[in-house]
C-alpha cells in the first residue's frame, strides 16, 4: 500500500478552527438562531473534534487504498480530519430531513484544496456518500502539491505501524484511566467491551483484551 503525506501538516487543526469561527459567527446571525441547520452544524463541528485522530496520515493512505471514495470521506482526508466523523456524521443527519443542514457542513469544508479534488460540490448531487474516483483524485491532489507520496520502504512502513500502535496505546491508556476512575470494579473484558465503542480506538474488544491492557487496573 502506497503511504500518503499531507503537505500541510497543521491542515487538520486548522479545519477544525475554522469550522470553530464559522459556528461562532452562526450562533450570532439571527437567520439560524433555534434553527436545525445550526444545531446540525454544531453538533457536527463537536464530532469532528471527538474523533480527531493523532495521525491524520494513516486515515488518509488507508482511504486512497479503495478504488472510490465517498466524496465527504475524501473531503475530512485532505482536510487533516478523521474519516470516521464524516461518516459518523453522514449516519445522524444525512436523511430528507436533515441532508440540507448536513450540506452547510460539506460546502463548510468545500475550501481551496477540495476545489482541486472535483469542480463543484454539485458533481456529488449535493450527496456526502458519493463516491469519486480515487485514482484521478490523488492525481489531481499530487500534481497541486495537496498530497505527497512517502518513502514506501519496509522499513519504513514498519516505523510508521509502529508509531501508530504506540500512539493508539497512548489513548486507549488515557481513555481506560478515565473509565477506571468512574467505576473501579470493571474487569478487562467490561473495559475493553467500552473502550472499543470511543471515538478513534476502531479495533475489536478482544484486540483490546489482549494487546492494550497490560497496565489493568492501574492507567499512570
Amino acid at each position: 500500500m502506497k503511504i500518503y503525506e499531507l503537505t500541510n501538516k497543521r491542515i487538520g487543526s486548522e479545519t477544525i478552527q475554522m469550522l470553530e469561527t464559522k459556528l461562532s459567527s452562526l450562533i450570532d446571525n439571527p437567520s439560524y438562531i433555534n434553527t436545525a441547520k445550526l444545531t446540525v452544524f454544531k453538533n457536527s463541528v463537536q464530532i469532528i473534534k471527538d474523533y480527531q485522530p493523532y495521525n491524520s496520515n494513516i486515515h488518509l493512505s488507508s482511504a486512497l487504498k479503495h478504488k472510490r471514495i465517498a466524496y465527504d470521506v475524501a473531503i475530512f482526508c485532505v482536510l487533516g480530519l478523521n474519516p470516521d466523523a464524516a461518516i459518523e456524521i453522514r449516519k445522524q443527519y444525512h436523511s430528507k430531513q436533515t441532508r440540507s443542514s448536513n450540506n452547510i457542513l460539506m460546502h463548510m469544508l468545500d475550501v481551496n484544496p477540495l476545489h482541486k479534488l472535483v469542480d463543484d460540490f454539485s458533481k456529488c448531487e449535493g450527496n456526502p456518500k458519493k463516491a469519486i474516483e480515487t485514482s484521478s483524485a490523488i492525481t489531481t491532489l499530487l500534481n497541486k502539491s495537496v498530497i505527497t507520496i512517502l518513502d514506501e520502504s519496509s522499513e519504513s512502513i514498519e516505523k510508521k505501524r509502529k508509531f501508530s500502535t504506540e500512539k493508539k496505546q497512548e489513548l486507549i491508556n488515557d481513555l481506560a484511566k478515565k473509565e477506571m476512575q468512574k467505576d473501579i470494579t470493571l474487569n478487562k473484558s467490561q473495559l475493553a467491551k467500552i473502550l472499543e465503542k470511543k471515538p478513534g480506538i476502531r479495533i475489536g474488544a478482544e484486540q483490546i483484551r489482549r494487546a492494550y491492557l497490560s497496565k489493568y487496573p492501574n492507567f499512570e
